[in-house]
């Protein structure tokens, strides 16, 4: 939901501070997932297909031998040798190679969501967003916003599947993930149509404060229900007392508006 008093892309929804609370399993424990997985067994995913299994297990054990961290590997074969969390991933190599792929990029990042939990492991990939500022460059943002897709997938995934997660909780992170991701892509284009001379911000460090740039998020991501296989649908506005586009071309015009 929007603050259009204020002319800002800024989401008012929720405040990370306050995650939505989960209550499948005692909280503060450092094995948060391990405890749901003992209490869930019967319901977690299952693949008959060994050899895809074994080629999946295979896969992670290499991408935590070369990962370059010890902690990291020694979490990793600790996870494949206990039974419950091994059947458990062998359930996802099994089944999703998608996922398949995410553990094995985002190694390092596993142990994190089993050590800590889901919730504790979503608030650090929000607040490693939430360092990089509006005069990141452009390519370093888009590493950041696609790592962290993976990311947010693949613990969502995770404490989804586990069932440490509701439903509401799982749409809900996965919105406030989406909203995350558009307000800082929003600052970081706003800020570089400013350093182009193509707008003129009144505040280039907070290029979205009063900017006269906002977006209306429609459908799922508007009531806050997005799921796996969501798009986004969006309504971009902007009003010409706040947006002050500099006298230029017409085509670079319309490059700033669209």
């Amino acid at each position: 939901k929007q603050d259009l008093s204020r002319n800002q892309t800024r989401f008012k929804r929720v405040s990370l501070t306050t995650p939505t609370p989960y209550i499948s399993v005692p909280e503060n424990h450092n094995t948060t997932m391990s405890l749901t997985l003992s209490t869930n067994t019967p319901t977690l995913p299952r693949s008959t297909d060994q050899e895809r299994i074994e080629r999946g297990i295979e896969r992670v054990s290499d991408a935590a031998a070369q990962c370059g961290d010890p902690g990291t590997r020694r979490a990793i074969n600790d996870l494949l040798a206990e039974s419950q969390t091994r059947d458990f991933l062998a359930g996802i190599l099994g089944n999703s190679g998608f996922l398949t792929q995410c553990l094995a990029r985002e190694i390092e990042f596993v142990p994190e969501i089993f050590e800590h939990g889901p919730d504790a492991a979503f608030r650090s990939v929000i607040d490693r967003l939430r360092t990089l500022g509006p005069a990141t460059a452009s390519k370093d943002i888009d590493i950041a916003l696609r790592r962290a897709k993976r990311q947010v997938a693949l613990l969502t995934a995770l404490a989804d599947l586990s069932g440490t997660w509701t439903l509401e909780t799982v749409t809900s992170e996965l919105t406030t993930f989406c909203e995350n991701a558009l307000s800082i892509a929003s600052g970081q284009l706003l800020r570089g149509l400013h350093d182009r001379d193509i707008l003129k911000l009144p505040n280039p460090d907070e290029p979205e404060s009063g900017s006269g740039y906002f977006v209306l998020a429609m459908g799922k991501l508007g009531a806050c229900e997005l799921n796996y296989s969501s798009d986004i649908d969006l309504i971009f506005f902007y009003t010409h007392q706040g947006l002050s586009l500099i006298h230029i071309s017409e085509p670079t015009r319309q490059e700033a508006i669209s």
